[in-house]
């Protein structure tokens, strides 16, 4: 009988031993080469000699890891079986997705080594003739009990004779329903792909190993996916069956699955934000990017190189600066950066680009190996907001060009009312010049305060009213000087459109108060209170002269009270005059929540 030449890689002679003797109770004869670390087994091993490895998954400075890596760089052929006592579910997965191992044993299940050994070698072609049908059966029988895999066996006709509990476990059928019947009969279902059952068919009538992924169905209609490996057996060179081995795949095909849709996700995000992308490997010099990231710059793949360099190359000369202030600090620890880079476009000319990037992989010494980022052409964008700033400080200057030419208009006014009231001898038609000078500058006032703040749709109140009652009481030489009690949030902003009407009605308040409500009057007084609650303004205003009863109110035909009216009206407000020792008024409208034009829209 041909040797089988078995590679084993074991540090603990106990577990050697253990192995070997499973392994020498078969009826096969196994050449077994015994390594005690990844360097023995590096310097000594030769793939062309082995039919198969089987290794420790802790071993003296390594592990299944790195064992596999280098016996996959020799050979992708090789079946590899990993021994282990601590592997979890995880670290399988990548051991049998990621590097193609074959089978991960726990020790404490050890006795289905021969069984995971019979089932590679079969599946591999140089082994099919290795043994007669008669002992492949007698070992199967012996082990194929103790295995979570499913196992069966057909007859000539691929009628199942035999079955193991685990195929019923997984099946939910029992062993009596099973006996007789087909396996695609069994388990084959609606979305059992025809292909891979065409492929299948093919290798059994062929009386041919076969290896194949599939999805097949329980008693109760629940799908699952198998790895199915079949072995034809033979009995003096004439078919007599099959052997089937099912391993239960389901969960690693879900987690394929669930990478799979990730990654289109991420694709089809990356695609819609047009990002371009790049993953920069420092230990090997790679940079691996996608499509947008040549086409942002007018490349097609190739045309460029992708490494660091080439990349800094394409940098404008006044932006490196960056890229090395960038450097040192991901050098001093930091692990993300954000910078906007000219780089240079197929055509000659330079593209805003925004690179942002992350530390993916720093070594035990805290030195950087690896990077991911992004490039997003920004130049557009960044044009576009250039062009908009330079148009806002153009408006700007004419809106604050504007509020000074006004300002200096109505000052112009102002004053050739007041210079004309100086040739008019009558007091009453004198008074009325001040009265509508005062007014006027009450108008100035607001754009003086516009001209000189930030925004030209609100002013701060508490300033604008300030300021007017101070000009109010330096008109009146009347020896009367009453205090004024001011209650107004510091902060409080107002739009134009309201302050204009609000300035003009304390105006005649203030006014009337100074001229006809102190004569007497010891200890003049007036308050003004203003707040916001929610949408709503409220405003009192109050003084403790002579007052006005509520008939003269009405009755009253002056200018003031008129404008006072209008003024009140023009605020949608609701006011109520107040006639208790002296005179006041309370009144409150709702916030304006538009600018110095009645369509330009502003926030409060």
């Amino acid at each position: 009988m041909e040797k089988i030449k078995l590679a084993l890689i074991e540090d603990n002679a106990t577990h050697s031993h253990m192995i070997e003797q499973v392994l020498n109770q078969t009826d096969y004869n196994f050449q077994i080469d015994t390594y005690s670390d990844l360097e023995e087994f590096k310097s000594n091993w030769k793939a062309d000699h082995t039919d198969l490895v089987i290794s420790d998954h802790q071993i003296p400075g390594a592990n299944s890891f790195d064992v596999v890596k280098y016996i996959r760089n020799q050979s992708t052929e090789i079946p590899i079986i990993i021994l282990s006592a601590t592997l979890k579910d995880k670290d399988i997965a990548q051991l049998i997705i990621d590097f193609r191992v074959n089978d991960v044993i726990l020790k404490t299940d050890v006795h289905r080594l021969y069984l995971s050994i019979l089932k590679e070698l079969h599946a591999n072609k140089s082994f099919v003739l290795l043994e007669k049908q008669t002992k492949e059966l007698k070992m199967l029988s012996m082990v194929a009990e103790q295995t979570q895999n499913g196992v069966i066996v057909t007859n000539s006709k691929e009628e199942i004779i035999w079955v193991n509990k685990s195929f019923c476990d997984i099946s939910g059928y029992t062993e009596k329903e099973i006996i007789g019947k087909k396996p695609s009969f069994l388990v084959q279902g609606k979305l059992t792909d025809i292909a891979t059952r065409k492929r299948i068919r093919k290798k059994l009538n062929e009386r041919t190993p076969l290896s194949e992924e599939i999805l097949n169905y329980n008693k109760k209609g629940d799908a699952y996916w198998i790895k199915l490996s079949i072995t034809p057996m033979f009995d003096q060179g004439v078919h007599s069956g099959f052997v089937a081995i099912q391993e239960d795949i389901t969960k690693k095909k879900i987690a394929e699955q669930k990478i799979i849709e990730s990654e289109d996700r991420l694709d089809a995000a990356i695609h819609g934000a047009d990002l371009g992308v790049w993953d920069l490997d420092l230990i090997s010099g790679k940079n691996v990017v996608n499509d947008r990231w040549y086409s942002m710059l007018g490349f097609e793949e190739g045309e460029i190189e992708t490494d660091l360099q080439s990349f800094i190359d394409l940098v404008h000369p006044n932006c490196k600066h960056k890229i090395e202030h960038t450097t040192r600090t991901l050098l001093a620890g930091a692990n993300t950066f954000d910078l906007m880079l000219h780089c240079r476009h197929k055509d000659g000319n330079y593209r805003i680009i925004r690179n942002r990037g992350r530390v993916v992989h720093r070594d035990k010494n805290g030195e950087i190996k690896r990077l991911i980022g992004t490039h997003l052409d920004i130049t557009n964008e960044t044009r576009l907001s250039e062009e908009l700033n330079a148009s806002l400080k153009e408006k700007t200057i004419l809106l604050q060009e504007i509020h000074h030419r006004v300002k200096n208009n109505l000052a112009i006014i102002t004053g050739l009312l007041h210079l004309q009231s100086f040739s008019i001898d009558n007091n009453e038609v004198r008074s009325f010049y001040s009265d509508m000078t005062t007014r006027i500058k009450t108008i100035a006032d607001v754009h003086e305060l516009l001209y000189n703040s930030e925004s030209f749709t609100r002013i701060n109140l508490h300033e604008y009213i300030g300021s007017l009652t101070t000009n109010i009481k330096s008109l009146f030489n009347n020896g009367i000087s009453p205090a004024i009690n001011i209650s107004i949030d510091r902060n409080f902003e107002i739009n134009i459109n309201q302050a204009i009407p609000i300035g003009l009605l304390l105006n005649e308040l203030l006014t009337n108060s100074m001229k006809h409500a102190f004569d007497g009057i010891p200890s003049p007084e007036i308050s003004l209170t203003i707040y916001r609650v929610d949408e709503t303004i409220f405003c009192s205003y109050a003084d403790n002269g002579k007052g006005l009863s509520s008939v003269q109110i009405g009755q009253s035909k002056s200018l003031g009270f008129t404008l006072i009216q209008t003024l009140l009206q023009q605020l949608e407000s609701n006011f109520e005059f107040i006639d208790k020792s002296g005179f006041g008024i309370d009144f409150s409208f709702e916030v304006m929540h538009t600018g110095s034009h009645s369509s330009l829209a502003v926030a409060d």
